[in-house]
């Protein structure tokens, strides 16, 4: 401690830093933020990267059980760290991405994704690569930014089948999101998002009910109905309906309620239309509080 107040003590005097009032005792700050920034890059690679583990590891021991308290400080050392604690850094900056999303704070919680993505590449782990772009296409449906949102399900699929995987869970859940992301309203129609549920429909046809068989399905039927095949569309809602009704799956009803929709819209057919959006609507009071603008239009 000797040590540390003479170093502190010397820094003053050279008038590097100063003294500050933190609450009832004392800190320190640099005086411009250029003087941090020299000695910073004045630091080897590897010490730089030591350091920000060492400071890493004792901020967890500091926080405690208040670690999403600080979970930013968290996600930059150790995003900053070497490779000893990569696991640590993707893991701190996947949290601190969804707490920015939480906030609505899109460009922060992009940036702290991409720097995982830069850890799970820098360690060469596709497992991570595949599940950081699926949480980078999600935040970008999030904040309805569709295009941003396929483009990077199509990443992650592109490491899945890189690695010959064209038929897992997690790659039928891929198709479904670029699928999805292609549905919502203000989007144009799409033959790649059409090729997308259908894949993820023809692998799950034989397989029993699940609320992802459901997804497929009502996928499939708004792109078909978008691309005006309603003859296609039809039974596809209408197998969406059955098998989230069979699971007792309200939120995957109300997707199967929404591709009903559509093609009794686009087949001119409006009882019918306004008659399952009233459904959906029903639906979505007592499930969920709905999100998706594509309710509010069609009512």
């Amino acid at each position: 401690e000797d040590a540390v107040l003479d170093a502190l003590d010397e820094a003053i005097r050279l008038q590097l830093i100063r003294e500050t009032r933190v609450g009832r005792g004392t800190g320190y700050t640099f005086e411009h933020a250029l003087i941090r920034q020299t000695l910073y890059e004045a630091l080897n690679v590897r010490r730089r990267a030591r350091l920000h583990q060492e400071v890493g590891e004792a901020l967890e021991v500091l926080y405690g059980t208040r670690k999403d308290d600080h979970i930013e400080e968290l996600a930059y050392h150790f995003g900053e760290a070497g490779p000893a604690t990569t696991q640590k850094g993707i893991d701190y900056n996947l949290r601190a991405a969804r707490k920015a999303a939480s906030l609505y704070a899109m460009e922060e919680g992009e940036r702290r994704l991409k720097v995982a993505l830069e850890l799970a590449e820098g360690a060469d782990d596709a497992g991570a690569r595949v599940n950081l772009l699926e949480a980078l296409g999600d935040h970008y449906l999030f904040f309805a930014e569709n295009q941003r949102a396929t483009d990077a399900y199509r990443q992650a699929l592109d490491v899945l089948k890189a690695a010959g995987d064209t038929s897992s869970e997690d790659a039928l859940r891929l198709y479904c999101r670029a699928a999805e992301a292609s549905a919502g309203w203000g989007t144009e129609a799409s033959a790649e998002a059409l090729r997308y549920a259908q894949a993820a429909a023809d692998l799950l046809r034989d397989k029993p009910d699940a609320p992802l068989k459901a997804r497929a399905l009502s996928l499939l039927a708004i792109h078909s109905a978008r691309a005006g095949d309603i003859s296609s569309a039809r039974p596809h809602a209408e197998q969406a309906v059955a098998v989230a009704t069979r699971l007792g799956d309200q939120h995957e009803l109300s997707m199967a309620y929404r591709a009903m929709a559509m093609v009794h819209r686009n087949a001119n057919e409006w009882d019918r239309y306004c008659e399952v959006d009233l459904m959906r609507r029903a639906l979505l009071e007592t499930a969920f509080t709905p999100s998706d603008p594509d309710l509010y239009v069609d009512l």
